[in-house]
């Protein structure tokens, strides 16, 4: 018979929360008290990754050397890990690092591979790597939590222990509550479905929108990125976008060889695109796409406003100008002036309706100067969230060309097919049908 080796446990480490809360965001979200259910999102997906061998062997060059090293390791764990997880720097040898799934050993063989590749870069040469170099944080049948510092033994009942307590736990003091808070940024439900987009002046359904979606523990799903719950933080947002863009180019692949020819749109954040790493990766997920397969897809940036320079718009619009058949702009429904959207190569530009906008009156005019302004400098214009037939047709009438939400069609989790759709239709008078 063979006896597995128990992994060693070993308290946290009261130095990280100061530095943890010297590098998140002062956002009160992070700073929210967490219990049981956060341990329980976290156990087995949170690997802590240390480099103090690398600061080790640097000695009294480390300062001079500091930046280097943390720019080194983020340019790897983005090679390695777009699409499967997220981090965030600790302090200044330590990364956290986030996982999509629960596998333990899958994430630690991971986070051990990327040590190596960023030690090799560094070094030169392979260092024998501590145990606790990547530590998994893990929670106990009670709630409390710990730091693994080796691999689990396999078999029955041997993986981390998810806590089972009902009762709100009290967050050890050690454990920063801003690092904790990344397992709840991205949702354990995040999936995506595909809105249909009415093309008011075809009376058709032309296109499908890709969007995130999260039912949580509300009722009602969570659309796009009010999916995090934590604001819009960089790192967590290109882990919405890749993801989607995955998502994206499979679906889209698939339509493609079944001989089918509809449009889909997929949002994409501004910071995703203007991070030279984050950009690279997520144009690397479309770049193997045909041609044929490029013309059907369009882009809509998001996180644009009045204040957005004119270079920040270019490296956005440059970095996936050539992948689509065309790019917008989503913009706030207030925004000043289109003209600088215009004069930068952007094919439309539109709204997002949120819970905060939804006073009919004042949209009639909102909508009748967006589309208006719009119209005189030749961009076509979108809106999205529409929830009343009444709304839908005001913005028809304000010459919207593209409009969108459950009032027009609900979304579905697969591509549909380009269908007729007339005004009749917002009042269940119409009826749908294929377009051949």
């Amino acid at each position: 018979m063979v006896i597995e080796k128990p992994a060693r446990v070993v308290p946290l480490d009261p130095r990280t929360e100061g530095h943890a809360r010297r590098v998140a965001p002062h956002d009160e979200a992070w700073r929210a008290p967490l219990g049981a259910e956060m341990h329980k999102a976290v156990s087995g997906r949170l690997q802590l990754v240390s480099l103090d061998h690398v600061r080790a062997r640097l000695g009294e060059s480390w300062p001079r050397h500091r930046a280097l090293v943390q720019a080194t390791t983020l340019k790897i764990l983005r090679q390695y890990l777009a699409g499967q997880a997220i981090f965030e720097p600790v302090n200044d040898t330590t990364f956290a690092v986030l996982f999509e799934a629960g596998d333990t050993r899958q994430a630690r063989a991971i986070c051990l591979m990327i040590l190596r590749a960023v030690t090799r870069i560094l070094l030169g040469e392979d260092d024998p790597l501590e145990e606790s170099a990547v530590r998994t944080i893990v929670a106990a049948a009670d709630g409390t939590l710990s730091l693994r510092t080796d691999e689990p033994a396999a078999g029955p009942g041997a993986a981390d222990a998810p806590p089972h307590s009902s009762a709100e736990s009290a967050l050890p003091a050690s454990l920063p509550a801003e690092l904790l808070k990344l397992a709840s940024l991205v949702p354990d439900d995040l999936d995506f479905l595909y809105r249909p987009i009415w093309d008011t002046k075809r009376s058709a359904i032309t296109t499908y929108l890709c969007q995130a979606v999260s039912v949580g523990d509300g009722d009602e799903p969570v659309v796009d990125y009010a999916v995090l719950p934590g604001g819009v933080q960089s790192s967590v947002v290109r882990e919405v976008d890749l993801r989607a863009a995955k998502r994206i180019a499979d679906d889209l692949g698939k339509i493609v060889s079944s001989g089918r020819r509809v449009f889909v749109s997929t949002t994409v954040h501004c910071r995703t695109l203007e991070d030279r790493e984050s950009r690279q990766a997520y144009v690397d997920t479309f770049a193997p796409l045909s041609e044929e397969t490029r013309r059907l897809l369009a882009f809509e940036i998001v996180g644009f406003d009045d204040t957005t320079s004119e270079s920040r718009r270019h490296i956005s619009l440059s970095a996936v100008k050539s992948l689509g058949r065309v790019v917008v702009a989503r913009l706030p429904i207030d925004v000043s002036t289109l003209a600088s959207f215009q004069r930068s190569g952007f094919d439309a530009v539109g709204v997002y309706l949120d819970e905060r906008n939804r006073d009919e009156r004042r949209l009639m005019k909102l909508f009748e100067r967006f589309a208006s302004m719009a119209s005189r400098i030749g961009l076509r214009t979108f809106v999205h969230g529409m929830r009343s037939s009444s709304l839908a047709t005001i913005a028809m009438a304000a010459g919207f060309d593209h409009v969108d939400g459950e009032v027009v069609a609900l979304s579905a989790d697969r591509i549909g097919a380009v269908m007729r759709f007339q005004l009749a239709d917002l009042y269940g008078a119409g009826e749908y049908a294929d377009i051949p």
